[in-house]
């Protein structure tokens, strides 16, 4: 039904307060931001070397430092 479908959807979402939390600093909120984009981030950084797949550890570090500064720069807008 409909209203599972938006409770499943729901449940992979950031907590408001998480999001508020890292835009104002909060290291721990940070902490758990980067945590819940882990997996999308490591997908974005893999690398075929030969056969295989491997993270890019410099581009994983590059895309979590990006995370971090839009995270801090995020302005929430008061409706």
């Amino acid at each position: 039904s409909e209203e599972v479908q938006k409770t499943t959807k729901n449940e992979n979402l950031l907590p408001y307060e998480v999001i508020i939390a890292g835009s104002q600093g909060d290291i721990d909120a940070i902490n758990t931001i980067v945590a819940h984009y882990r997996p999308y981030v490591l997908k974005l950084s893999l690398r075929k070397e030969g056969d295989r797949y491997c993270v890019d550890e410099e581009l994983r570090n590059r895309l979590e430092a990006a995370l971090i500064a839009k995270t801090l720069d995020f302005k929430v807008c008061n409706i």
